[in-house]
């Protein structure tokens, strides 16, 4: 289940490799050749970043909760994307307000993919000198 997850990880790490350097799943190659790459690492970064906050800290009300506008063509194109795509659809659930992780995910791969996603952030963390 969380191998989609995994791939969105993968496809923000190596986004600025040519075409045939890199090594996207289906799922993804399919969203770039109907939205475009800039939509796609976009939505794959929104969804990494609902996993990164800390479920007991600071902002645990947005963890699990993507929060991209929902009237924006961004939150238009990934209500859809989500709603079409098994493997999206077994992680998320659409409601009226926003696209949440879905309840009944298993808390074990749910951590596993939060730790992956604040891996992700981690690495690309740029730190300013002072």
């Amino acid at each position: 289940m969380k191998h989609i997850f995994i791939d969105l990880i993968n496809y923000c790490d190596h986004r600025y490799l040519s075409d045939d350097d890199r090594d996207l799943p289906d799922v993804i190659l399919s969203a770039i050749g109907r939205w475009g790459d800039e939509y796609v690492n976009s939505a794959a970064g929104w969804v990494i970043q609902c996993l990164w906050w800390d479920r007991n800290g600071h902002r645990k009300d947005r963890f699990g909760k993507i929060a991209v506008p929902i009237e924006s063509d961004l939150g238009k194109m990934m209500r859809q994307w989500v709603t079409e795509t098994p493997e999206l659809t077994a992680l998320f659930e659409v409601r009226e307000d926003d696209i949440y992780l879905r309840d009944d995910l298993p808390s074990h791969e749910v951590d596993e993919m939060a730790a992956c996603a604040r891996e992700f952030v981690l690495r690309h963390v740029h730190v300013r000198p002072m």
